[in-house]
């Protein structure tokens, strides 16, 4: 009688190791499935420029000379008119713009300086790599309303927009300073100054 409880006791304590068992590697693939599923998302959250977003609400709809006029600007570029960056929410090519009105999060990234210049092709890639995509035209306008003393820190720059000098070269639009203040100005796509003070407006994507 009492080697059958000896056994019993000890089928009961192996039959509880073996419950522990399933129960420990069920909770170790549901950490795992856990973590594989948010690997895709991690890289580019952590990519993201840190301390500096800046939240705007954008009007796709508004003609950029009202941006620019409700800025205060000192000067603007003779290329900075509504025929060259058109309001309409559809004049983007492959980006979509969801609705007239919408309210973003944007970042200033500043791209180190590895040679003299770039093309806007590695502008673009650079800042893919973090998730995000150029700013358009709309969108820095809103920020230089919203947040007018950073017209006085930095150039920045919305490689996401796009308009043709004379000559058939294109240009992106910049908030720059100068001596009189601050200015709605271009800078060339094809030799953008990888300066300390310039800084390139993204989107996340």
């Amino acid at each position: 009688m009492d080697l059958a409880i000896v056994i019993l006791v000890v089928l009961l304590i192996a039959f509880g190791f073996w419950r522990l068992d399933r129960w420990l590697a069920r909770e170790l693939e549901t950490l795992n499935t856990k973590k594989q599923s948010s690997r895709s998302v991690e890289p580019i959250r952590n990519k993201l420029p840190s301390g500096n977003v800046y939240r705007v609400e954008v009007d796709y709809r508004k003609p950029i000379s009202e941006y620019i006029d409700e800025g205060r600007y000192e000067l603007r570029n003779i290329l900075m008119t509504n025929d060259n960056f058109p309001s309409a929410i559809d004049c983007y090519d492959k980006e979509c713009v969801c609705s007239p009105v919408e309210r973003l999060e944007l970042y200033l990234v500043y791209i180190p300086r590895k040679k003299e210049s770039a093309c806007l092709e590695e502008v673009r890639a650079e800042l893919d790599s973090m998730g995000m995509r150029p700013a358009r035209i709309h969108e820095l306008l809103a920020l230089g309303n919203h947040y007018p003393e950073l017209r006085k820190d930095f150039d920045i720059i919305a490689a996401g927009s796009l308009t043709r000098t004379s000559r058939g070269e294109y240009v992106a639009p910049v908030l720059a300073r100068s001596g009189e203040g601050t200015v709605v100005s271009i800078t060339f796509v094809d030799r953008l100054g990888l300066l300390p003070w310039q800084r390139f407006l993204a989107v996340p994507k």
